[in-house]
Order: C-alpha cells, then structure tokens, then sequence
C-alpha cells in the first residue's frame, strides 16, 4: 500500500522529481508548463465542462504519480513464502529498473523513519519513567524495555535495507 500511497508518491517526486519523467508526454520542456492532452472525452465534454467551470483535465501531481504507480506495479505475494515479487510494466525498461530501485529505497527509508521516530519516545518515555521509579523489579522491567528500543533505534540507523530486502534486481 505505501508503494502506491499520496504520500509516498509526494516524497518521490521531492526527491526525483519523478512527474516530469513520468508524464512526459504531457510536460512541455520547452515552456516549461503542462499541456492538456486532447482525447474524445475532453474534446465532447470540454464545452460541457467549461460552462459549469468545472475542470476536466488538472496538472498530473503527487497522487497523480501514486495512481499511475498503481496502474504499472504488479504486486504478488507468494503464496507458500514471504516473498514479495513487485515487477512493473513498462514501455522503457532502463526508466522502469531506475523508478522500481528509488521506490524501494523511498519505502524503506520510510518505514525506517516511522520506526526511529516511534523508538524515540518509547525511550523518552522509559527515561522518563526509570528517573522516577525506585522499585528494583520495576526498574530492571523498564530497563529490559529500554534496552529493547535502543536496540531497534541503532537497528535504523545502518545504510542496510530494513523493511524489505532485493533478492533479484530489477
């Protein structure tokens, strides 16, 4: 779901700014503005659309690219195993192996920051909590715990892949 979510979509195009690439067909380079793309539909509803003020065609954006997204990714999850394979259907292979590898390393680096942020205040609060406790057990419980979230927090700060790992590149 993150793969094809507004938001990570949002996050790619910052970082590659990859609506560009992906609506090229539709990006002038040269004005540097997007064009409408004429089709049937535009052409006969255009009028319809123009006299109730209600646009027909709007620039493609963030959700624009996670809807195209869902459109080209092929998720199958296996059936007997763990494995994830996550293939793309394409016109140019080399722009689709790029976008597959940049997706995977945004939705890692995602969840990573989703985990790092939620094992940060789970040690701030066990912090907070050990500061005030003088009961032996409860003290050794809450640094049991504490010693549990450090470990996840040093866990999300290596360059490996954490959420999902490539066993066969693109």
């Amino acid at each position: 779901k993150l793969l094809v979510s507004p938001f990570h979509g949002q996050r790619m195009e910052k970082k590659y700014g990859l609506i560009e690439q992906v609506f090229s067909n539709q990006w002038d380079k040269r004005e540097k503005k997007w064009i409408q793309p004429i089709t049937l539909r535009t052409y006969l509803l255009g009028w319809l659309f123009d006299l109730s003020n209600v646009p027909i065609w709007t620039a493609p954006d963030a959700t624009t690219l996670a809807t195209s997204m869902d459109g080209s990714l092929v998720i199958l999850p296996g059936i007997q195993t763990d494995i994830t394979t996550i293939s793309m259907d394409s016109t140019d292979p080399e722009f689709a192996r790029k976008l597959m590898l940049a997706d995977h390393e945004m939705a890692n680096a995602v969840l990573r920051d989703q985990v790092a942020r939620r094992a940060r205040q789970q040690v701030g609060y066990l912090q907070a909590k050990l500061a005030g406790t003088t009961v032996e057990d409860y003290r050794q419980t809450l640094l049991s715990l504490l010693s549990s979230q450090e470990k996840t927090l040093m866990l999300t700060q290596t360059d490996a892949s954490f959420a999902a790992e490539i066993l066969s590149p693109p």
